[in-house]
């Protein structure tokens, strides 16, 4: 196991956890980059949606594209199971501490 933080992964699971906190579990890629940005983590456009295209790729979220313009991102059952320790983990995204 390495000693290396794993700031991929943390950014997903910040994401993930927004998403669940979110009234009906999307958020647009805008209000992602103001949560990563308080955490530290400088996003753009791009990068956030090529990372939300990794979570979805995971199975823990849905992406589409509203007016065509701006990415909206939707917590899938999934999603929402990884943060509650049900199911079976997903690869690279690190579960919430159990506080």
């Amino acid at each position: 196991m390495s000693d290396q933080p794993d700031f991929r992964g943390n950014q997903k699971l910040i994401v993930l956890r927004d998403l669940a906190r979110s009234e009906n579990g999307k958020l647009n890629e805008t209000m992602l980059i103001s949560t990563l940005d308080i955490f530290g983590y400088a996003f753009d456009s791009t990068m956030i949606r090529d990372l939300l295209k990794e979570i979805e790729a995971a199975g823990a979220v849905r992406t589409t594209i509203a007016g065509g313009v701006i990415m909206v991102a939707e917590i899938t059952r999934e999603g929402e199971n990884h943060l509650e320790y049900r199911g079976t983990p997903i690869a690279g995204i690190p579960r919430p501490s159990r506080r």
